[in-house]
């Protein structure tokens, strides 16, 4: 919660007192470890942890990697790297910090729902700045908002809503979708009323907030999730959407570069397809269908600028946006290919494929009582893959998606350990 926090203060005039406490907060924990005896790496390798710890410890050190070339840009600021270098140094030795000891399973358990709670603290703050007032300190839309077209449907005039701390529009819709959709889960599992009723209420202010920016996408994923929760048979074929979801956009680029051209060219000025999103897209793969050595660790944050891709399709953001080829591909995949390569994507999606074949597995042999923690891992991972299709979800463009699929692997590493 303290992370989230802190994450909050990031911009306008706070930066360096941001960065002071991430420095207070590294130093800490580095002290607090150095100072614990119980403290061994060795603790939880095993034969069984060991490839998964791997996997991990090879995707965080691509993503540092990336945040670390990212300072030869231009547009980033050496401030902007070093903070964020310390917000992910310190996250990670505060989760080492946890196998240092040996705590119980369900407490464990619920350090896990803790940190959802962060978020759920986040999105409240958000609503509250925005009542009292607050407008967006780094607000790159300018006028530029669409109505709602849900709220439309039903016959409400409403502007999609940029909330005073919100990343961006479509990633606060991400994030949203994500409390909407773990909150429902952890309120069917409450025996006390009082925390049913808190999740109820987390439950009815995320899905207000998603009318109001109008993210159609994580609001059908979410429900699409939601059914499919009471569903337990049908948890075993969920390892089957990283097959599906990221040839998505590559089958989508592909039918429509066959068509006609001038059905193309159609297309690409009205963007009629997913917003525009299938011409991000085919900018992508017509870059990356000439091989280079590069493609095999990717550019970097921004890899979309760093390469030269995003300036062929800036032209889509006609109105007065601040560094237009800084945005992203709207596609985890292409992404994550973009920043951090081939070897990347590889190793994400082996981590996944990982993790939701175990979490699944434990919920369906019945090897916990209390799997509610559990539950929320496994489905937060498949929205974030779902909702990987249209957007950035498991980057580090958004931070509060992906700081708790960090803590997922680590949740994940920590159960390998329990049930040698």
């Amino acid at each position: 919660m303290f992370l989230s926090i802190i994450n909050i203060v990031s911009t306008g005039s706070l930066k360096i007192f941001n960065a002071i406490i991430f420095l207070f907060l590294l130093t800490s924990s580095i002290l607090l470890i150095l100072r614990s005896k119980e403290f061994n790496i060795i603790n939880f390798i095993s034969n069984k942890t060991l490839k998964p710890f791997v996997l991990i410890s090879l995707f965080l050190f691509l993503n540092l990697i990336s945040y670390s070339r990212g300072i030869s840009l231009s547009y980033l600021s050496f401030n902007w790297i070093i903070n964020w270098i310390l917000l992910w140094s310190a996250l990670f030795l505060f989760i080492f910090q946890l196998f240092s000891y040996e705590l119980s399973l369900s407490y464990f358990h619920s350090i896990y729902i803790k940190l959802y709670n962060s978020l759920y603290l986040y999105i409240i703050i958000n609503l509250i700045f925005f009542l009292l007032g607050f407008n967006q300190a780094n607000n790159i839309y300018g006028d530029h908002f669409h109505p709602s077209k849900i709220l439309e449907y039903f016959g409400v005039e409403w502007s999609r809503t940029l909330y005073p701390l919100a990343p961006g529009i479509n990633s606060f819709g991400v994030i949203l979708g994500l409390s909407f959709l773990s909150s429902f889960i952890i309120m069917l599992n409450q025996q006390k009323y009082l925390y049913k009723l808190s999740y109820f209420i987390i439950f009815i202010i995320s899905f207000f907030m998603l009318l109001t920016v109008d993210s159609r996408g994580p609001i059908i994923i979410s429900f699409i999730l939601i059914v499919l929760h009471s569903f337990k048979w049908m948890y075993k074929y969920f390892k089957y959407i990283l097959i599906i979801v990221p040839i998505l956009p590559a089958l989508l680029v592909f039918i429509t570069y066959n068509l006609d051209t001038e059905i193309f060219d159609y297309f690409r000025r009205s963007n009629l397809l997913l917003g525009g999103r299938e011409v991000l897209w085919f900018e992508f793969y017509t870059y990356f269908k000439n091989f280079s050595f590069m493609h095999f660790f990717g550019y970097g944050i921004f890899g979309q600028a760093a390469s030269g891709i995003s300036s062929n399709y800036t032209y889509l953001f006609t109105w007065e946006v601040m560094n237009p080829e800084l945005i992203t591909l709207h596609n985890t995949v292409l992404q994550t290919i973009t920043d951090i390569g081939f070897i990347g994507i590889s190793i994400l999606l082996w981590l996944l494929y990982l993790m939701i074949d175990y979490f699944t597995s434990i919920i369906n042999k019945n090897l916990l009582l209390d799997n509610v923690a559990i539950k929320v891992a496994l489905f937060s991972l498949i929205y974030l893959v779902l909702i990987g299709a249209t957007e950035v979800s498991i980057n580090v463009y958004n931070f509060y998606t992906f700081y708790i699929f960090v803590f997922t692997c680590f949740y994940f590493l920590f159960l390998k350990k329990v049930f040698q």
